[in-house]
């Protein structure tokens, strides 16, 4: 597990998370969730967009808003399963939240971004 920087922005309901001297190559948009990748496509940051109600319906907890304001902590798991990047969020503040997530491993850019 890593540790992750954050920064959670209240009035947008936002939560960015990003390792300290992660050096972004690209990112992947998938609904209210942006994934950054280095080069080596390690994931580096990620942004996830209406954050409170994101994780209250994929973890069924509640006052998310509220732990999101006094966060003190967020480590970042991630590991490959077949064609998939499985990551685990945990987020520690006045308890301990996991936000389990599976999206496509992404392992080769698009060719019609090849030549954007």
């Amino acid at each position: 597990m890593a540790d992750f920087e954050f920064d959670y922005d209240p009035e947008a309901d936002s939560l960015f998370l990003y390792k300290k001297n992660g050096r972004s190559k690209g990112s992947v948009e998938l609904g209210d969730l942006i994934f950054d990748f280095d080069y080596r496509l390690n994931l580096v940051a990620m942004q996830i967009l209406n954050a409170s109600g994101f994780i209250e319906e994929v973890t069924g907890e509640a006052d998310v808003k509220e732990l999101l304001k006094h966060l003190k902590r967020c480590e970042v798991k991630q590991r490959t399963h077949k064609n998939l990047l499985v990551i685990t969020i945990t987020l520690t503040a006045e308890r301990k939240v996991q936000i389990p997530l599976t999206i496509p491993n992404i392992k080769y850019t698009s060719p019609s971004l090849a030549y954007a």
